[in-house]
Protein backbone atom coordinates (compact mmCIF):
# COMPACT_ATOMS: atom_id res chain seq x y z
CA UNK A 1 0.00 0.00 0.00
CA UNK A 2 2.34 2.58 -1.00
CA UNK A 3 0.15 5.84 -0.49
CA UNK A 4 -1.58 4.76 2.53
CA UNK A 5 -1.07 6.84 5.44
CA UNK A 6 -3.86 5.26 7.84
CA UNK A 7 -6.37 2.92 7.55
CA UNK A 8 -9.08 4.58 6.19
CA UNK A 9 -6.90 5.22 2.62
CA UNK A 10 -5.93 1.41 2.98
CA UNK A 11 -9.68 0.40 3.00
CA UNK A 12 -10.09 3.01 -0.09
CA UNK A 13 -7.77 1.35 -2.04
CA UNK A 14 -9.05 -2.29 -1.07
CA UNK A 15 -12.59 -1.29 -2.01
CA UNK A 16 -11.68 -0.09 -5.23
CA UNK A 17 -9.56 -3.25 -6.11
CA UNK A 18 -12.65 -4.87 -4.94
CA UNK A 19 -15.02 -3.09 -6.96
CA UNK A 20 -13.57 -3.15 -10.25
CA UNK A 21 -12.34 -6.75 -10.40
CA UNK A 22 -15.71 -7.80 -9.32
CA UNK A 23 -17.32 -6.35 -12.64
CA UNK A 24 -14.69 -6.54 -14.58
CA UNK A 25 -13.58 -10.32 -14.07
CA UNK A 26 -16.58 -11.53 -11.63
CA UNK A 27 -14.51 -12.64 -9.33
CA UNK A 28 -14.87 -12.72 -5.31
CA UNK A 29 -11.95 -10.68 -3.18
CA UNK A 30 -11.53 -10.64 0.64
CA UNK A 31 -9.04 -8.79 2.53
CA UNK A 32 -8.12 -12.19 4.70
CA UNK A 33 -5.22 -10.53 6.43
CA UNK A 34 -3.20 -8.09 8.24
CA UNK A 35 -6.68 -5.83 8.69
CA UNK A 36 -5.25 -3.62 11.12
CA UNK A 37 -1.79 -2.26 9.45
CA UNK A 38 -2.40 0.20 7.03
CA UNK A 39 0.64 -0.78 4.94
CA UNK A 40 -0.26 -4.35 3.90
CA UNK A 41 -3.02 -5.98 2.89
CA UNK A 42 -3.30 -10.01 2.30
CA UNK A 43 -6.01 -10.12 -0.24
CA UNK A 44 -7.73 -13.86 -1.75
CA UNK A 45 -9.49 -13.84 -4.69
CA UNK A 46 -11.53 -16.81 -5.90
CA UNK A 47 -12.69 -17.75 -9.38
CA UNK A 48 -14.99 -20.90 -10.24
CA UNK A 49 -14.52 -23.02 -14.29
CA UNK A 50 -13.70 -25.84 -15.13
CA UNK A 51 -10.89 -24.53 -17.34
CA UNK A 52 -7.62 -24.23 -15.37
CA UNK A 53 -5.88 -22.45 -18.42
CA UNK A 54 -8.97 -19.81 -18.53
CA UNK A 55 -8.19 -19.06 -14.07
CA UNK A 56 -4.85 -18.71 -14.65
CA UNK A 57 -5.37 -16.25 -17.10
CA UNK A 58 -7.55 -14.14 -15.70
CA UNK A 59 -6.22 -14.39 -12.49
CA UNK A 60 -2.78 -12.48 -14.62
CA UNK A 61 -4.62 -10.33 -15.86
CA UNK A 62 -6.05 -9.59 -12.53
CA UNK A 63 -2.97 -9.02 -11.11
CA UNK A 64 -1.33 -6.64 -13.79
CA UNK A 65 -4.63 -4.86 -13.80
CA UNK A 66 -4.19 -4.23 -9.54
CA UNK A 67 -0.33 -3.27 -10.20
CA UNK A 68 -1.20 -1.35 -13.14
CA UNK A 69 -3.76 0.81 -11.67
CA UNK A 70 -3.47 0.98 -7.97
CA UNK A 71 -0.58 2.66 -6.01
CA UNK A 72 0.58 -0.99 -4.68
CA UNK A 73 3.16 -3.38 -5.07
CA UNK A 74 2.49 -6.85 -5.06
CA UNK A 75 5.00 -9.01 -3.38
CA UNK A 76 3.99 -12.78 -3.66
CA UNK A 77 0.91 -14.73 -5.39
CA UNK A 78 0.02 -18.14 -4.13
CA UNK A 79 -2.03 -19.52 -6.60
CA UNK A 80 -4.25 -22.82 -5.40
CA UNK A 81 -6.66 -25.32 -7.58
CA UNK A 82 -9.31 -27.23 -6.41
Amino acid sequence: MLESFSLKDKRMVINSIKGRMRNRYNVSLAEVGDSDNYKIAILSIAMISSDGSYLMKVGEKIIYEIEAEQPVEILDVDWAWR
